[in-house]
């Protein structure tokens, strides 16, 4: 009881949970999941889901990943923090990610807690592959998340940017020009060109395909999630770390780093700017930091009634 009492109330949420993650590879899944096993302790289980390849097994990809100046914190205060990461073989361009039953059957009875990061943030990957990706996935989690019995929360990573098309952005669901239903349908059925011919004037409102499929699987989760404890979260433009856990990492040139290196290259002499716009940006760290908070705060939002064996808003 003393243990515990010294916990904060998101520690005393995470303790004893069992959490899925994908996009664990990518730069904010790597921190989320740093962060998790060094600020939250006495978590059960991470199962991390990892796309195979033909080159390396996941144990390979994640000795990899471990490696990183990332994890060096970690590997000092939480030594055997390897014993609470359990890698799961899935592909998001695959039917139910190719999850065997087995894997299928360990995440619907374990899992408490889903982050759904994993995305193609091409914005120049056609909508063929987006949609596949961003809102296919996204279908896939919330499929998996509906045969859970002790979900408490679901975090589908979202981006600023899904509802660009409109002038003032609320913390709300819009509604869009076409239904998740039609473009997975046309996506699964019509040749690419076909689709865009259909749709392009529906996709001109928005400045890519990246931040148009986001906001289709925003709609999807708004009319498929049914009383599931489900929150999107919609960061910025996600840039290297301001405090943890070490000062300025990152691991990507997207955004602002890959101008900047350009001009410290000497490669890009000039850039166009307006001085009267902000740069949307946020620190890895503190997105990481609120999307944990948020996993608490929409499960504290939802009462579980276990005699109607569903989830009530309090």
């Amino acid at each position: 009881m003393e243990i515990e009492a010294r916990r904060t109330p998101i520690q005393n949420f995470y303790a004893g949970q069992s959490i899925f993650l994908t996009g664990s590879t990518g730069f904010i899944g790597k921190v989320l999941t740093e962060k998790l096993l060094r600020s939250c302790p006495d978590i059960s289980t991470i199962y991390l889901l990892i796309r195979p390849k033909k080159d390396k097994c996941p144990k390979s990809r994640l000795d990899e990943m471990f490696e990183k100046p990332l994890f060096d914190r970690l590997k000092k205060e939480v030594p055997n923090f390897r014993k609470k990461i359990v890698p799961v073989i899935g592909d998001l361009e695959i039917e139910d990610f190719g999850l065997s039953e087995n894997d299928k059957n360990i995440l619907i009875n374990q899992v408490s807690i889903i982050f759904h990061i994993a995305a193609n943030v091409r914005f120049i990957e056609n909508i063929k592959t987006s949609t596949i990706i961003n809102v296919n996935a996204t279908a896939t989690i919330l499929k998996l998340a509906k045969h859970m019995l002790n979900l408490k929360s679901l975090i589908h990573v979202s981006t600023a940017y899904a509802n660009c098309h409109v002038k003032h952005i609320e913390e709300r669901f819009y509604s869009y020009p076409i239904n998740h239903k039609d473009l997975i349908m046309f996506t699964r059925n019509l040749h690419e060109n076909i689709i865009e011919e259909k749709i392009s004037r529906i996709i001109s409102q928005w400045p890519n395909t990246y931040t148009f499929t986001k906001a289709i699987a925003e709609g999807f989760l708004r009319d498929e999630s049914g009383d599931l404890p489900v929150g999107i979260f919609r960061p910025a433009v996600v840039m290297s770390s301001a405090n943890e856990p070490l000062v300025g990492w990152i691991d990507n040139m997207y955004g602002p780093q890959g101008v900047t290196v350009t001009s410290l290259l000497g490669i890009t002499r000039f850039h166009r700017y307006n001085p009267d716009f902000k740069a949307n940006i946020v620190p890895v760290d503190f997105t990481v930091n609120a999307l944990i908070a948020s996993a608490w705060d929409v499960c504290n939002q939802f009462r579980y009634d276990p005699i109607f064996n569903q989830h009530l808003r309090s």
